[in-house]
């Protein structure tokens, strides 16, 4: 008898402490915060990235520029994010910002028809 009042006691506590544990995480629930980031941004640090892991210089950069075509610069020393847009330093210490959408290509292959670099 003694036994079915201690098993009947364990499972009544267990049951009560399930309960509360149960309310207590309903009751607090946990912030969870989601960035996504746009195509630009992803675009940008993918460039970023890539321009990291090419071992031979010079690098080249081509954009597309409204209403002008496409632009190549040449020589590039850094190469940098914020958001949807690039930051990009030649060897000349010229500093252009770029919109990371516009860029066509990073290669350190001379492109086929490279125009003036800006």
């Amino acid at each position: 008898m003694k036994t079915k009042l201690f098993i009947a006691g364990m499972l009544i506590a267990c049951s009560a402490c399930l309960g509360s544990a149960q309310a207590q995480s309903n009751s607090n629930p946990s912030n969870v915060t989601v960035i996504q980031r746009s195509e630009g941004e992803t675009l940008a640090k993918g460039y970023v990235d890539a321009f990291k892991l090419i071992p031979s210089k010079p690098v080249f950069l081509t954009y597309e520029q409204r209403g002008q075509g496409l632009k190549v610069l040449s020589g590039i020393r850094d190469l940098k994010s914020t958001g949807a847009t690039l930051i990009v330093t030649t060897e000349g210490r010229t500093t252009i910002v770029i919109a990371a959408t516009n860029v066509v290509s990073l290669t350190d292959e001379r492109p086929p028809a490279v125009i003036a670099t800006p």
